[in-house]
């Protein structure tokens, strides 16, 4: 080798060795640097690497969404300012010429001072999109989000055809209450053919209208404010049912339900949010786990939400048994999973 060229190669930029990194759903592919670490956690995947102040966290889902863009962006300022976080800007770009929705938000948390978040949805015609959550100390977020886009530009889908955008005109079977400017809980494509009711029924009056709740074979309600099912060794689960006459939109309600719980947590090591997805009755369901630990200890809290446009009922149960908590969030996403109400005038 010359003198000449030893010099241009030394004084050219050298590319950081990098993988392969595959969505769940194997739609989508992009390169990644070596040293970013991957692992899968049931519903999505974990993408996570250092920075000078702490570890950034980003967690990609394929979240079922059909509504417009506008909707999106704002069930995420709606969502985030409910939870006292600062929205900092909402903005797009374009991605193999797809838009790519993206909200930028800080919040204080007391056990990791602050953070900064980074939240992306491609809005491709498809089902489930491609959407991710970018957690990562204040300080760091511009860094972060820099290192993650030299990622995501890099996206191709893993079958070399060229996506297209979605209409955002497609119609849900539920007629959902909006949660503000058009947003509902029923951001679930249409899915199979709902499966029969279950054989339990009880029987409600909610805002004047009255109907029936159907659940599972073994379910056992006790009427009450709240109502409290036995479900598979679980007691004490709380259900309260709604009219979307004249209460808080499903999912809204549910985000407050969740957030008053906040508190009592002195750290939360995880929380998972299932769908919005139709369950196998055909009600948009939204489920929320959270586990951490509170003066008293460990504890898993599960709030779930199942509209049909009508009606909507949340569910709530916790569990201070950690050897407990697989048990409890397994058989709670089986149970919401067919609940669902009869057909009503």
């Amino acid at each position: 080798m010359t003198t000449l060229a030893l010099v241009a190669l030394l004084a050219s930029p050298q590319e950081s060795p990098t993988k392969t990194f595959v969505t769940t759903d194997r739609l989508l592919e992009m390169q990644i640097p070596k040293s970013w670490t991957v692992k899968k956690e049931r519903s999505r995947q974990i993408v996570s690497f250092p920075t000078q102040d702490g570890t950034v966290r980003i967690e990609v889902y394929a979240t079922q969404y059909l509504q417009g863009t506008e909707g999106w962006q704002t069930m995420q300022r709606t969502v985030n300012e409910q939870m006292k976080r600062t929205i900092i800007r909402q903005w797009d770009e374009d991605i193999m010429a797809v838009p790519m929705l993206l909200t930028s938000l800080k919040y204080n948390e007391p056990k990791e001072g602050d953070l900064g978040v980074l939240i992306g949805l491609l809005y491709t015609n498809t089902a489930e999109k491609f959407h991710f959550r970018l957690v990562a100390p204040l300080a760091s977020l511009e860094a972060a989000e820099s290192q993650w886009r030299e990622a995501w530009l890099t996206l191709r889908t893993s079958s070399g055809k060229a996506p297209s955008v979605e209409d955002g005109n497609a119609e849900s079977v539920s007629e959902s209450k909006p949660i503000a400017d058009g947003v509902t809980l029923s951001l679930a494509a249409a899915g199979p053919k709902p499966k029969p009711l279950g054989p339990v029924k009880f029987g409600f009056v909610t805002s004047g209208r009255s109907g029936f709740l159907r659940l599972p074979k073994g379910a056992d309600v006790t009427d009450g404010k709240p109502a409290l099912i036995k479900w598979a060794g679980l007691e004490g689960i709380q259900l309260t049912i709604y009219s979307n006459d004249d209460s808080p939109a499903s999912a809204l309600f549910l985000m407050q339900e969740v957030n008053k719980d906040l508190d009592r947590y002195k750290t939360v090591s995880l929380r998972e949010n299932f769908g919005p997805k139709k369950n196998s009755v055909g009600l948009d369901v939204l489920s929320i786990v959270r586990t951490g630990v509170t003066e008293t200890g460990d504890l898993q809290s599960f709030a779930a939400a199942g509209d049909n446009g009508k009606f909507y009922w949340v569910l709530k149960s916790e569990t201070a048994n950690a050897k407990d908590f697989k048990h409890h969030q397994d058989s709670l996403l089986k149970l919401v999973g067919q609940l669902g109400f009869e057909p009503t005038p």
